[in-house]
């Protein structure tokens, strides 16, 4: 028996595209399409308003793939044999300013949208769809698309987050409700699947995973700003966010000077790693696509988990940690979730010192 899918992913198809699908969500969207028991999918992309396309430069819809239907704000974009990307463009000025993050909840607790997300449904003939989550404040869809199941991934607890400031009564809300609507619920780590199970016995912890044939594919040539970078280079491969450690990598530029500590991702929070970038050994190289990675990962001699211990990591379970080692490489972390499980094949240091040494015995 086949199912059709409706997923609100917590990063939509036009960024998972841009980047390469190379986050948790996208990994499963990409799975999902290949899947036999799949009929159909639905991706709903957050909706883009008019300030955020032209103030940004933002599309307001995806780019390639066959176009199935098109309104005046509303598009939707067959990509695969069976996936199908729903987009909607909202003219309100006021409200997405006014709500800012939380702008999020409120356009999917419109009437408008889910009537217009269950117009794309018919459209794409789904029938009686199983109802995928990957964002907490997309619950007000809950309930209303004639969803025969409802499921909800949970990526990290956003109660933590520190780029949820001014949103945490949402998302504490939004899990309460998802927690008693939910037929299962999905947590990347053991922290949050302990959160989550308090109001649902249903929660399950699946931890992230990596396509292996992805990395030992690759052509593994040298990237041109890389190959500049003298060796040994330890790098970091991630989103560049309050979760580093600056202090620490700080310490490990300092006593290790001819070691090159190299950082490749989506810069998210500037401030913090501008108190490393100046050092001579601490060398940024900007946001990659996700099919250039093993190419960079070839060139690293160790790989980094720099991160503070926090409440917030204890409720992550890095997908680095499975592309450090599908690409063969030596890992180097500090104590934070996730990481027990390969204590027999990375070194997990407890203090600087302790991370330096590791470091450098490489």
């Amino acid at each position: 028996m086949q199912v059709d899918l409706i997923v609100l992913p917590l990063h939509d198809w036009k960024k998972c595209q841009a980047e390469g699908f190379r986050t948790r969500d996208a990994h499963l969207l990409l799975e999902f399409d290949k899947h036999p028991l799949v009929r159909k999918i639905l991706v709903i992309d957050r909706p883009i308003t008019l300030p955020e396309m032209l103030a940004k430069g933002r599309p307001w819809k995806v780019s390639s793939g066959k176009i199935a239907n098109r309104e005046r704000a509303a598009c939707l974009t067959q990509v695969s044999s069976k996936t199908y990307v729903f987009d909607m463009l909202k003219f309100d000025l006021i409200k997405p300013l006014l709500l800012q993050r939380k702008w999020w909840q409120y356009v999917f607790e419109q009437s408008s949208s889910v009537q217009a997300i269950k117009a794309a449904a018919r459209k794409v003939g789904l029938k009686h769809p199983i109802l995928w989550l990957s964002s907490p404040l997309a619950y007000g869809v809950i309930s209303k698309l004639d969803e025969e199941l409802v499921v909800f991934d949970a990526i990290d607890n956003w109660l933590e987050h520190p780029q949820a400031v001014g949103i945490r009564k949402n998302v504490a809300a939004a899990y309460q409700v998802i927690s008693k609507k939910a037929d299962l619920i999905f947590t990347n780590s053991k922290a949050l699947r302990d959160f989550l199970s308090q109001d649902n016995h249903r929660t399950f912890f699946v931890a992230n995973g990596v396509d292996k044939d992805f990395f030992n594919s690759a052509q593994k040539a040298t990237p041109a700003d890389l190959a500049k970078i003298p060796k040994p280079i330890a790098g970091y491969a991630g989103k560049i966010q309050q979760r580093l450690d600056v202090e620490l990598i700080k310490h490990l530029a300092v006593n290790l000077p001819r070691v090159s500590f190299v950082f490749i991702g989506q810069m998210i929070y500037s401030p913090q790693f501008r108190q490393i970038s100046k050092l001579a050994n601490v060398y940024y190289l900007g946001d990659k696509h996700y099919r250039q990675l093993p190419n960079y990962l070839a060139g690293f001699d160790v790989c980094l988990i720099p991160h503070i211990v926090s409440r917030h990591t204890e409720s992550m379970n890095p997908l680095k940690i499975y592309e450090y080692l599908a690409a063969g490489k030596p890992v180097v972390s500090t104590e934070i979730a996730g990481v027990d499980s390969f204590a027999d094949e990375i070194a997990v240091a407890s203090n600087k010192e302790e991370f330096l040494k590791a470091v450098n015995g490489y």
